[in-house]
């Protein structure tokens, strides 16, 4: 928590204000605007899978990595006293060593949780409120100190970011907190809806006691002890294909089997990242009957990212990414140029929004309970495209169209937690279980990244050649061709 508070201080201060920044100090055009803003996210999908690399190759680093990489980017606090140039140059340095930080933040969550990844939105709605009250907070002090403020927030944040990632231990969080903490927020009922609770055990209860065979020394002669289709007695459903004596335990969080070796079975090890990569997705019975039939494992790596299932997935979320940022990054200048409001009315899209968000997180394991993820990323592009049109229906100066803006927030909070929420679970099973870094990696990357990149550039385009009410329909085409591609990987994946 204290994680995401710190960081989302650090984003929600200086950096949402930059258009103004760029748009009063410097006098850049739009399309300028775009470009400079561009540079971060750009480079930021090169540098997100650099760092959650090392991060998943050398876990003992994962705290000290995020404080030496937002320590570095903090150098961007002292662009108020430059030029375009050196402006982008301090945008370049901050987007290779501070922004993947939040990527690094993500990944860091999910080994604390463990096999609770579910409670990563009740974790990640932290991060909301902190950014909400942040924009809410610099926008008063803009008003009445001037735009430099908010570069001092900004530093101070990053140093009170620096000292909670130096004190961060990760390795899978304590499971009796994690279990209360579930119990309170009524987390055992399964993930899947309407399928039976397996009794994770390697071998049924009843035949513990028959069965003492050592753990056999290779992975096929373990496979072996499958009992088959003919030969397996009626039972409830159980997941206890590999051998005697690997414990299990069922998780109220997932589907996912843990595997307990003892001290004299790391031969096992091997077993266990195969177990666990399988189980990622939520398949595990045909897991099972498939290992059964093969006489090698196949790869997680590329022939992950082959499948349309997952292939279109992640071209969706580039292709929302690039939709959300073309008004995000411009919604200020909108806001106060084309609306005419002022920087303390402006500040208040950062709470209002961050309720939306704030909530949506909250109740984001009964949404993934309830609803399936195809239901919630296609009503995450529909609100964003319905937001779109209702700008373009705005007069400026108007009391009404001050409300009708700033309750829009609410609808573009609901949409990026819903969509961010469900990304990152979703991503999370497709990948096994020591690249999960690399994975939210990849995530930020596109959205966050080469996303945000194209957006800030078409943005700024459109924006300054074709004006505001283009810039809002090619948004929302863009996001009705990304709702597409994503339906069209969900059909053929049926």
């Amino acid at each position: 928590k204290l994680l995401y508070i710190t960081l989302y201080a650090v984003l929600g201060s200086a950096i949402p204000y930059l258009p103004l920044f760029y748009d009063e100090s410097l006098r850049l055009s739009s399309n300028q605007i775009g470009v400079v803003l561009a540079i971060a996210p750009f480079v930021q999908s090169v540098a997100c899978p650099v760092w959650t690399i090392l991060a998943d190759k050398k876990p003992s680093w994962h705290g000290p990595l995020m404080a030496i990489l937002i320590a570095i980017g903090v150098t961007k606090t002292d662009e108020s006293s430059t030029g375009l140039i050196f402006a982008a140059v301090l945008a370049l340095i901050f987007a290779f060593f501070g922004q993947p930080v939040s990527a690094l933040v993500d990944s860091a969550v999910l080994k604390i949780l463990g096999e609770h990844k579910v409670l990563y939105g009740s974790q990640r709605l932290w991060g909301s409120i902190s950014n909400g009250a942040n924009i809410l907070l610099v926008g008063l002090l803009i008003s009445t100190m001037g735009i430099n403020v908010a570069f001092y927030v900004f530093g101070v944040s990053v140093v009170c970011f620096i000292i909670i990632a130096l004190f961060t231990r990760f390795g899978g969080g304590n499971d009796s907190t994690l279990d209360s903490t579930l119990s309170q927020i009524n987390e055992e009922s399964p993930l899947l809806k309407d399928q039976p609770r397996t009794t994770n055990y390697a071998i049924p209860p009843e035949q513990v006691e028959q069965n003492h065979t050592p753990v056999q020394n290779s992975f096929f002669s373990a496979l072996s002890q499958v009992p088959t289709d003919h030969s397996r007695p009626e039972q409830h459903p159980s997941n206890y294909a590999f051998g005697p004596n690997l414990s299990r335990h069922d998780s109220v969080g997932s589907h996912t089997n843990t595997i307990y070796l003892e001290d004299g079975d790391r031969n096992m090890d091997q077993m266990m990242r195969v177990t666990t990569s399988m189980a990622a997705q939520d398949v595990q019975t045909e897991a099972n009957e498939l290992l059964l039939h093969t006489d090698g494992m196949p790869s997680l790596g590329k022939s992950t990212l082959t499948s349309p299932r997952v292939w279109t997935f992640l071209v969706t979320t580039l292709l929302f990414g690039i939709a959300y940022a073309m008004i995000a990054q411009f919604l200020f200048l909108y806001l106060r140029n084309n609306l005419g409001m002022e920087s303390a009315l402006i500040g208040w899209t950062g709470p209002i929004g961050g309720v939306a968000e704030v909530s949506t997180f909250y109740i984001s394991k009964q949404l993934f309970d309830n609803f399936s993820v195809t239901s919630l990323i296609s009503f995450a592009h529909i609100v964003l495209i319905l937001r779109n049109f209702v700008y373009t229906w705005l007069s400026p100066n108007q009391f009404s169209s001050t409300v009708i803006a700033l309750s829009m927030q609410l609808v573009s909070g609901l949409a990026y937690a819903m969509i961010w929420s469900t990304s990152v679970s979703e991503v999370d099973t497709f990948f096994p279980a020591d690249q999960r870094a690399m994975a939210q990696g990849i995530l930020a990357a596109l959205f966050s990244g080469l996303g945000y990149g194209l957006g800030c550039i078409i943005g700024g385009m459109v924006y300054d050649q074709y004006g505001v009410t283009a810039l809002f329909e090619v948004s929302a085409a863009i996001a009705a061709f990304s709702l597409g591609v994503f339906l069209l990987g969900r059909w053929s994946h049926t």
